[in-house]
């Protein structure tokens, strides 16, 4: 079971993946992998993994680096007023938003 987004490539629509793993047992296409999903609606669809892979694409969390670039600068600038140490409940966040950073820089 799944639980990701998928947008249409067609029609910009959001569609949610419910398994990628339906076997078709009709005569014609047994043994066909599917693909089960529903829109927004909660109504449901099925339609061939591979036709499903062409027309649709993941819909990814995008993070804007600047965004990202201020709220590491502003952790920064507050444990400068620390005596240069990240506070105890941010290190963790801090540790991730910079790594996150480094990632989108590849």
């Amino acid at each position: 079971m799944s639980n990701k987004k998928y947008r249409n490539k067609k029609t910009g629509k959001i569609y949610f993946l419910i398994n990628n793993r339906i076997i078709n047992a009709t005569n014609a296409n047994d043994g066909q992998i599917m693909v089960l999903y529903k829109n927004e609606n909660g109504d449901l669809f099925v339609r061939e993994r591979k036709e499903f892979l062409i027309k649709f694409e993941e819909e990814k969390m995008k993070v804007k680096k600047e965004l990202l670039l201020k709220v590491i600068e502003g952790i920064e600038h507050w444990a400068s007023l620390e005596d240069n140490e990240v506070p105890g409940p941010l290190y963790k966040p801090y540790k991730e938003l910079k790594a996150l950073l480094e990632w989108e820089e590849e």
